[in-house]
Order: structure tokens, then C-alpha cells, then sequence
């Protein structure tokens, strides 16, 4: 049975192990997760499926295959927006990003919620000089960017850090994959699945009769991890819209529904999973 390899892209390495981070809370275990640049993508790997922010859709697109290609929709935990609603009615507020098009994005979803009294500033660190970085932080009071680059990787780094104000406060924002766009993941993982075990379930056929026994009980135990990898995948998918965060460490229970002791039936376990996660994804195909 073929296995599935996830490859997290970011416009930068930061977002690119942001993503990954995501992934590997969503899916402990069940897929390979490696990250890559976005430049450095120039062609579809054999079993891979590529996962972005929507900002590298058009990019990714020129070298990808639609099929291979899964955006997620990041969104702020709503604790971000809270804390940015606690700032004084008309504050300055400094973005920082590393590229211009997310700081676009960030401040209309602020708008969109009502947080349109703010003046807002972008902010690209990798687009902008480095000594007028340095002064725009140098004066800012507030300053709210997405948490894999608020820390000391980037604002907190030594480029910055003894730029910033004493009584500088920064908002951070955790993301995290909305529903819709999970589960079109999801959805594409779960429809790999499938192809990848009736693949293998004809294969089986053609092994002689002594093989064939040992060889369907091993498919078995892989099938029903797999599906239920899928079915706790989708259940931290819905807590984490729910909670902001999945805790690691954190239990749920996914065994409601009996595993298969079949290959058929983990064929049509797939399928139910499948339709739901379409079901769940149905805003994001739109």
C-alpha cells in the first residue's frame, strides 16, 4: 500500500515550519511531513500532496498539478482578536510579516470583524530595507503578526529586538486551518487512501495462494490504521476550531464506529469518510 508524503510550503522557512507544525498536530502519525520553500518547488513528486497558505496558490500552481496542490485557510485564533480589541480606538499598529500580500489579508479580516479603527501599518521585513524596518519598529508602540514570526526568530531576533520600544506590546496571532479547508485535506488524503488500497487489493490476486493470506492481514492492519488516523485527524480538526489549539497530549475518541475486519469493508469506511469530509469542505471548493 502506497504511502502518502505531506511537503508544508511557505513563502519563507518560517511559515513553511508553521505549516508543517499544523500538519503534525492534525496528523501525528500515519503521514511523512517534510517542508520546502516555495521557490524551490518546480515540479510534482510521485505520492506527494503539497499544502500552502493562500498567498503561494498562484505561485505553486505554474509547477503543480491542481489535484496535488491542498491551500489552508489560516485564520487567527479569535484570542488574537480579542487582545487587538482591548487596544486604545485609533492606536497605530504596526504589522509584521515577511512578504506585503498577508499583512493585506490580516488587516481586512481585522475589518471584517469590526476592527477597522485602528490605524494599521505594513510592515514586510523581507521587502523593505532593513534600516527602515528598524525605524518603523523603533516608534511603534503596538505591533500584531502572526506568532512564528513575533518571536525570536524574526521580531525578537537581534536584528530587531534592541530597536523596540520598552512598553512595546506584541500581539500574536496562532493559526490555525479553518474547517472547510481541513477537510478538503482531508478529503484528498482519504480519497489517496482508497485508490492506494484497491491498488493493492489487486495486486493480492496475483500473489500465489501460501503469500496471498499473510500479505491480506498485513494490508488489513494498515488499512484500519490509516482509517483511523483519518477519523482522529478529523475530530482534531474540529477541536481546534472549537479550542483555538489542539493540546498535545490531549485524547479524543475516535472509536464510536467498529474498525472494518475487512479490506472491503475499510473500502467503505473510506467512503463514508470521504463523503463527509466533501460535506465539510463544501465552503472551501466553492
Amino acid at each position: 500500500m502506497r504511502q502518502l508524503k505531506l511537503t508544508a510550503v511557505g513563502s519563507s522557512a518560517l511559515v513553511a515550519r508553521e505549516i508543517a507544525a499544523l500538519l503534525q498536530s492534525m496528523l501525528p502519525r500515519g503521514c511523512e511531513i517534510g517542508t520546502a520553500l516555495t521557490e524551490e518547488v518546480d515540479r510534482a513528486q510521485a505520492d506527494t500532496f503539497y499544502v500552502c497558505a493562500g498567498t503561494q496558490r498562484k505561485a505553486l500552481l505554474e509547477v503543480l498539478p491542481p489535484e496535488v496542490l491542498y491551500v489552508l485557510d489560516l485564520e487567527p485564533s479569535t484570542r488574537f482578536f480579542l487582545a487587538l480589541a482591548q487596544l486604545p480606538p485609533g492606536s497605530e499598529v504596526v504589522i509584521f510579516n515577511n512578504r506585503l500580500p498577508y499583512t493585506t489579508t490580516l488587516k481586512e479580516k481585522c475589518r471584517a470583524l469590526g476592527l477597522g479603527h485602528y490605524h494599521f501599518v505594513a510592515l514586510a521585513f523581507e521587502e523593505m530595507p532593513h534600516s527602515e524596518v528598524r525605524a518603523i519598529l523603533s516608534e511603534a508602540r503596538y505591533i500584531m503578526g502572526v506568532s512564528c514570526f513575533t518571536g525570536e526568530e524574526a521580531l525578537l531576533s537581534d536584528n530587531y529586538r534592541d530597536c523596540l520600544r520598552k512598553d512595546v506590546r506584541i500581539i500574536d496571532a496562532q493559526r490555525a486551518a479553518s474547517l472547510p479547508s481541513a477537510a478538503r485535506l482531508l478529503g484528498g488524503i482519504a480519497l489517496f487512501g482508497t485508490k492506494a488500497l484497491e491498488d493493492a487489493a489487486s495486486e493480492l490476486q496475483a500473489l500465489p495462494a501460501e503469500q496471498r493470506e499473510s500479505a491480506q492481514t498485513e494490508l488489513l492492519a494498515r488499512s484500519t490504521a490509516f482509517i483511523a488516523m483519518l477519523k482522529q485527524a478529523t475530530l482534531r480538526a474540529l477541536t481546534t476550531l472549537i479550542e483555538g489549539s489542539f493540546r498535545e497530549g490531549g485524547t479524543l475518541t475516535a472509536q464510536s464506529t467498529p474498525l472494518p475486519q475487512t479490506v472491503e469493508g475499510c473500502l467503505a469506511m473510506l467512503g463514508f469518510l470521504r463523503d463527509r469530509l466533501d460535506f465539510l469542505g463544501g465552503r472551501a471548493l466553492s
